[in-house]
């Protein structure tokens, strides 16, 4: 019964990967769905292994045995699981993480999927794997359509990147954030579809993202309402782009004033305190040598700008190479230098941003203070380098589309790879 199972729900996963890979004209990059697509979903049967045999513990089972209680609630009471899950009721079972409120809604997402699967752990793990790659898939193959030149970067951001398969794969939080997180993009590449049905879409992602992972939603509405702040303001008269970054600050303050209404957290005068408490927490539970250390961080905004730069610093590059002290940060550490060595040569080819359109600069500078201000807080919140990895799985691809669209040595070492036999450029 339980092959059976595992069969009709791999045929499944099977016929959604065909087809919205058969959706994409361009047949060259089929390949590439397919890769990407088993790829992710070895990656979330991977990640339990790990969880299970390696760490022996971790959120993914959490979320599977709050679920397990769900389900056995719905199998004798399926209205009111229905209506506890649309928000219309309290919890309607024992939990331990009650005042854990995005664990249980984390919960009720796999309950959904697990009415399903019989509560497979594993199967219900390949959905979630599969969300998280189509709404990638979504975005990649749409930029390249839309934008030829993108191809190479594209595709290495949106599918490649070892470490952000991996932690976004499987029953976990950053799963459904970076799917929604694409899908939300997706949405927004031109040209945007004006059907009703994708603004829904697009509302729905956005308080999926939210409900997950709020902090990712703060920096993305800053840098999406900027980013057409600049693209109105050009409509109207022509200012130079340094002009437009003085409208960063004013956005993020006055963002702040209004967060707190949505969430106490942002709170003013109680970020700080979060901020650096979240950061203490992680210290005392990190090994020596395996988390940023900041002597100097204290619960002020003062402190927090002062040791910002830093944060930002080791949000993007580190653990560096020679920090590594396991095969999984040896990994990350090989992207990490990867990711510094572009850095670098983009530092020296600055002056290429003044070959961009002027719609193309205020992309470019948005996604940069995405990168900056992603990397920074989160890096201050959770400073355990483990953790500061599985939690910028969402930055990465930004990062890397950065870091590689109109780099000479990205073209050049794709030339002189083997790899270049693959698909990698059109035609």
């Amino acid at each position: 019964m339980k092959l059976l199972l595992l069969i009709l729900h791999l045929l499944i996963i099977f016929s959604l990967v065909r087809l919205f890979i058969n959706r994409i004209p361009d047949t060259t990059l089929h390949f590439h769905g397919w890769l990407s697509a088993g790829l992710k979903l070895v990656a979330g049967i991977g990640l339990g292994l790990v969880y299970r045999y390696y760490y022996s513990a971790g959120d993914t089972f959490v979320f599977h045995e709050e679920a397990l209680k769900l389900i056995d609630y719905a199998s004798q009471n399926t209205l009111s699981y229905f209506r506890y899950l649309a928000g219309l009721e309290e919890i309607p079972v024992y939990s331990e993480y009650v005042r854990q409120p995005r664990v249980l809604y984390m919960a009720k997402w796999v309950s959904l999927i697990h009415l399903t699967t019989g509560g497979n752990y594993w199967i219900t793990s390949l959905y979630f794997s599969f969300f998280s790659w189509l709404g990638l898939w979504m975005l990649g193959s749409r930029i390249i359509l839309n934008y030829p030149k993108m191809r190479e970067a594209t595709l290495l951001s949106a599918l490649y990147i070892p470490s952000m398969i991996f932690w976004s794969s499987g029953i976990t939080k950053e799963s459904l954030a970076l799917g929604a997180f694409g899908f939300v993009l997706h949405f927004l590449v031109p040209p945007v579809s004006r059907k009703p049905l994708a603004a829904i879409w697009w509302v729905l992602m956005i308080i999926l993202l939210w409900k997950i992972k709020y902090f990712y939603v703060v920096p993305l509405v800053i840098v999406l309402a900027l980013v057409y702040l600049w693209d109105a303001i050009d409509l109207y008269r022509r200012v130079p782009w340094w002009t437009k970054l003085l409208t960063i600050p004013v956005a993020i303050l006055g963002l702040l004033l209004v967060l707190p209404i949505l969430n106490p957290n942002f709170e003013w005068n109680y970020f700080p305190e979060m901020i650096y408490g979240n950061h203490m927490a992680f210290v005392s539970k990190s090994e020596p040598g395996s988390y940023l250390e900041l002597p100097g961080l204290c619960a002020s905004w003062l402190c927090l700008m002062w040791n910002f730069p830093l944060a930002v610093t080791a949000g993007i590059f580190r653990p560096f190479l020679w920090e590594v002290d396991s095969l999984f940060q040896a990994i990350i550490g090989i992207e990490n230098t990867f990711y510094l060595i572009l850095f670098l040569e983009g530092v020296f080819r600055f002056k290429r941003v003044k070959r961009y359109t002027t719609y193309q600069l205020h992309r470019f500078i948005g996604a940069w203070v995405f990168v900056i201000l992603m990397s920074g807080f989160l890096a201050l919140a959770a400073p355990n380098f483990g953790t500061l990895e599985r939690y910028t799985v969402i930055v990465s691809p930004v990062l890397a589309f950065l870091l590689t669209f109109d780099s000479e040595l990205f073209g050049k070492t794709l030339k002189r790879l083997s790899l270049i036999r693959l698909p990698l450029q059109h035609g």
